[in-house]
């Protein structure tokens, strides 16, 4: 009836832990986050040179494959790929006649972070079809 309130006895060594645990979940949550922010960054890099290229071939080919049209076609591509692909792209028009087109673009995305193992490098061919209108038969 007339209790009086004692404290619970606290143990000594479980004061303060869990700033330990909350300080590495986080940085296992931010180095997981960067890294995913890595693979994005390569994925979009990857698939803006793709468009690009496969663009510059295709308006190649509706010039009937004429190696004149490939100046005007890569302009458009870089103009495409803003400053990152007039800094890291690389066009070699390996074959533009009646018959192909074949590009081949080659270039390295934008790191974030300075990770080892991680290659930076894109490589693309794109071979496109010239394809003319013959007449009526």
């Amino acid at each position: 009836m007339g209790g009086s309130a004692r404290a619970a006895p606290r143990a000594g060594r479980e004061e303060g832990a869990g700033i330990f645990t909350t300080v590495f979940g986080f940085l296992a949550f931010f180095v997981l986050l960067l890294f995913c922010v890595e693979v994005l960054f390569h994925l979009y890099a990857t698939s803006m040179l793709t468009a690009a290229a496969t663009d510059a071939a295709q308006a190649v080919a509706d010039a009937g494959g004429h190696p004149s049209a490939e100046p005007a076609a890569q302009s458009a591509a870089l103009a495409e790929l803003g400053r990152w692909g007039k800094a890291h792209a690389r066009f070699e028009w390996l074959q533009a006649d009646s018959q192909w087109v074949r590009l081949r673009v080659v270039a390295t995305s934008a790191a974030m972070l300075p990770l080892p193992g991680l290659d930076r490098r894109i490589e693309r061919t794109v071979t496109i079809r010239t394809e003319a209108f013959r007449g009526a038969p």
